[in-house]
């Protein structure tokens, strides 16, 4: 009994896993040149830990590699001085920051 669910997990996990290659293959393979991928953090006024919020989002970049987005957003609505200090920091440290108000974000999508 043991054996018939032990090498049905095995299988189950198998198929999971061969699905979750044939699915980065597809994506690394049809990936378009001149792709813009842009993430946009639009309510961090409300977040209590902005620093952590924008460090985990360097990490996930870093892992995510290729399929990683060419830029993240930050959305300038109502952010206090020292969330606009913290972004300021991260946007010198890592390029792939950039603090925007919405006005400068629709220009940015128009084009």
């Amino acid at each position: 009994m043991w054996e018939i669910i032990s090498a049905t997990l095995i299988c189950l996990f198998a198929v999971f896993g061969f699905v979750a290659f044939l699915k980065s293959l597809i994506f690394k393979i049809y990936k378009p040149e001149n792709e813009n991928a842009y993430l946009i953090l639009n309510r961090l006024e409300e977040c209590d830990d902005l620093e952590y919020t924008l460090r985990s989002w360097i990490k996930r970049v870093e892992w995510l590699g290729k399929s990683a987005p060419d830029r993240i957003i930050i959305v300038d609505k109502n952010l206090n001085e020292e969330q606009k200090r913290i972004c300021r920091y991260f946007c010198r440290e890592s390029n792939i920051f950039r603090i925007m108000t919405l006005e400068e974000l629709y220009e940015t999508l128009e084009k």
